[in-house]
Order: structure tokens, then C-alpha cells, then sequence
């Protein structure tokens, strides 16, 4: 339903999932995280911070990218809302959770993980780019 811009839809089988889960379930963040996109997408911004939150709360193994964008999506919801202050507090937390993504990234490239080629030069290069945009 997702795919087709049919958020409310999707948003109510996200709740299902979630609501049959165990809590110890090692998707339920994911889920919580894909509710709360759903809900975003269909403007339902109160909904979509709380779910955003229950992700956030024990991420598990979410992917440093996605506690990243999950952090500014709720950064844009306040927005949404005009709470500015809350949403630069999100923004704020998002960019560190990518920092610390291309933290990651950078150092397992260094060490030969998918980089077969580039110099080590370039990788700090490249590291330091992606912290200052």
C-alpha cells in the first residue's frame, strides 16, 4: 500500500504487525519506523511523532541511517506543527546519528570492506565532506 500512496492503508497494516508482536519481536522497531513514515506521509504528524519515538525508544538493530532519518522526519513533523524548537532538537540529533553512520562506514571502507581501490587519503576526504554537508 505504501508504494502506492496509499498510506492510511498502510499505516493500519504497520498497526496490525505491531499490535501482534511480541516485544521482544527483533522487527518491531523497523515497524514502528515504517508506521511512523506512513502516518508522516498522510499528515498525521501527532501519530508519526509518537510512533517515530517508539522506534527510537530500543532501536535493536535499526541501522545507524535509519535512527538518522527517523530523528529528522520527526524533526519535520514539529515542523509541521511550527514547534521549531522541538523540530532543531530532532534535526540536531539526526545529523549526529549520520556523523556517526559515516563514522562507521569510513572505518570499515579503511579497513577493505567494499573498497577495493581507493586511498585511505580519499576516504578521510570523502568523511570529512559528507560531516560538513
Amino acid at each position: 500500500y505504501y508504494a502506492q500512496e496509499e498510506y492510511d492503508d498502510a499505516a493500519d497494516y504497520y498497526l496490525a504487525y505491531v499490535d501482534a508482536s511480541a516485544d521482544d519481536e527483533p522487527n518491531l522497531p523497523l515497524a514502528y519506523y515504517n508506521l511512523a513514515y506512513a502516518r508522516y506521509k498522510s499528515g498525521r504528524y501527532d501519530d508519526a511523532i509518537t510512533n517515530f519515538e517508539n522506534a527510537l525508544d530500543d532501536p535493536g538493530e535499526l541501522d545507524s541511517k535509519v535512527v538518522a532519518d527517523a530523528y529528522c522526519r520527526m524533526g519535520d513533523c514539529f515542523y509541521f506543527k511550527k514547534d521549531y524548537a522541538a523540530a532543531a532538537r530532532r534535526f540536531s540529533a539526526g545529523k549526529t546519528f549520520a556523523i556517526i553512520g559515516y563514522f562507521r562506514d569510513t572505518d570499515a571502507r579503511l579497513k577493505g570492506i567494499n573498497n577495493p581501490s581507493a586511498k585511505d587519503a580519499d576516504l578521510w576526504k570523502e568523511l570529512i565532506y559528507k560531516i560538513m554537508h
